[in-house]
């Protein structure tokens, strides 16, 4: 469970999305006001019925004290850091009006290897995970499907690991340069893209191999960090759909929705050699067990010793407990 912020570091947050000046402004502003709440003279209680009045004035007083110092603090060390991050700020791209077919435009002058090149190595005869290769079959008996060429199935087929590296694989084929996360927490990132010859990321992306609707509190999530990295654009795909409150809350902050549909229609408009090269990525091994998000090795089916649900397990249990229920298993 992630660990609560504290009022103080809400506000160096709050000054940090704001412009410099304004943070500095709220510090003198606060300083101001809380030294003349802390200054205040309290009246002598007269009677019992004005006791209460003398406790509140006595804590207000008492809260002005320190506020007095530590609002201002707060505000100014926002300030810092928005000043810090402002040049950054001005660098990212201006948000363009086509949204995110902006990515799905080739860009061959961006290309190391020419045009049509795979910039990833063939990984077609690689077997990552030969120990586990017959898990997925066994855990799915009778579904097949056909591993020779792009479809929505093949797409909703391939766990979520093999999805995150095809996602990347697609955007490098289209000139960009990625940077996946390794696995582990990610932070709410799963790709960073890069237009050469810029170090600095045009978006982050965040992809859920997901059979059920996305809601809007992922998508509000993706768009935290988004404001923590200082990066204009945000993207989200998923095998899935998005419900309507994700697609008005995505409109409105800078963030574009990818579904399986768009993302198979993104990848037939490849060459025929990219699609090819991407497909052989996809399917290399076994790409349907899913990987452990901890140790990044594939999992095994289990089933709980008192009964019940089946689920996912890693190979390295008891020493990882990570688990992943999946419907079939």
């Amino acid at each position: 469970m992630a660990k609560r912020q504290s009022t103080f570091e809400d506000l160096i947050g709050i000054a940090a999305k704001l412009p410099w000046w304004i943070g500095v402004l709220l510090a003198l502003l606060s300083f101001v006001g809380m030294h003349a709440l802390a200054g205040m003279e309290i009246a002598a209680p007269i009677g019992f019925q004005s006791l209460g009045n003398t406790y509140i004035q006595s804590a207000a007083k008492t809260f002005g004290m320190f506020a007095q110092y530590l609002l201002p603090v707060a505000f100014l060390i926002g300030a810092a850091i928005s000043a810090f991050l402002q040049p950054k700020r001005r660098s990212l791209p201006a948000r363009p009006t086509d949204s995110f077919d902006k990515y799905l435009q080739r860009d061959d002058n961006v290309r190391s290897k020419g045009p049509g090149a795979d910039p990833r190595p063939d990984k077609s005869q690689d077997n990552i995970y030969p120990v586990w290769k017959s898990v997925s079959s066994d855990a799915k008996p009778g579904r097949k499907v056909d591993a020779t060429r792009w479809s929505a199935e093949l797409l909703a087929d391939l766990e979520w690991k093999r999805f995150e590296e095809v996602c990347a694989g697609l955007f490098e084929r289209l000139g960009f340069v990625t940077k996946s996360t390794v696995c582990g927490a990610d932070g709410g990132i799963d790709i960073h893209i890069y237009r050469p010859p810029s170090d600095q990321p045009v978006a982050i992306v965040q992809c859920k191999a997901w059979t059920m609707k996305v809601g809007v509190k992922v998508i509000r999530e993706l768009r935290g960090v988004m404001t923590s990295e200082g990066v204009a654009e945000g993207i989200f795909i998923t095998t899935s759909i998005y419900s309507d409150d994700a697609i008005a809350f995505a409109k409105a902050n800078q963030i574009d929705l990818m579904d399986g549909d768009k993302m198979l229609q993104a990848i037939l408009k490849l060459t025929e050699e990219q699609q090819a090269s991407l497909l052989r990525l996809a399917t290399a091994g076994d790409y349907t067990t899913p990987t452990c998000a901890s140790c990044g090795v594939k999992m095994i089916p289990r089933k709980p010793k008192l009964g019940g649900k089946g689920f996912w397990g890693c190979v390295n249990y008891p020493r990882c407990k990570m688990k992943l229920y999946v419907t079939g298993v």
